[in-house]
């Protein structure tokens, strides 16, 4: 535990990290093509992130009412790090695009524009609807990463 908060205290972050603007769109693509990635603020407006807020403590609270074994709270953080959780393997269909919230993220006027700049075009699939997330007590992370492959490889 000492030894992960000094390696954090040390490390954390991503040094450099280019953050654009949601009408950046040909930085986005280029940051995007470079680091298979991209960091977009103010995607939500005070009303977007207050509703998603909402939604994300509704899912959260419905995750933690599902008694687990040996003392856990959920499936999904018995398998993953201690107090780590996914909104994505809390439904059956392994997404939470059934609910309105996570829904209404799919096609926004901050985000749609950036995403057929990097997909050349309208013709793109979205292929998730969850997210992770570390409850207080959480001593380990899971590094940046991908879930998912892109159909082109």
């Amino acid at each position: 535990m000492v030894a992960l908060r000094e390696r954090l205290r040390a490390k954390n972050g991503l040094p450099g990290l280019e953050i654009v603007a949601p009408d950046e769109i040909e930085r986005a693509k280029r940051i995007f093509l470079r680091d298979g990635f991209v960091v977009v603020r103010d995607l939500l407006d005070p009303d977007a992130l207050a509703t998603m807020r909402e939604a994300s403590a509704r899912v959260l609270a419905q995750i933690l009412e599902i008694p687990g074994a040996d003392g856990r709270k959920y499936m999904t953080e018995s398998g993953r790090l201690p107090h780590r959780y996914s909104y994505g393997t809390a439904s059956a269909s392994m997404q939470l695009l059934h609910e309105p919230e996570w829904a209404a993220m799919v096609d926004m006027p901050t985000t749609t524009p950036i995403l057929t700049a990097l997909f050349g075009g309208d013709d793109y699939w979205v292929v998730g609807g969850g997210g992770d997330l570390c409850l207080p007590g959480a001593i380990e992370y899971q590094n940046l990463h991908s879930d998912t492959a892109s159909p082109s490889g």
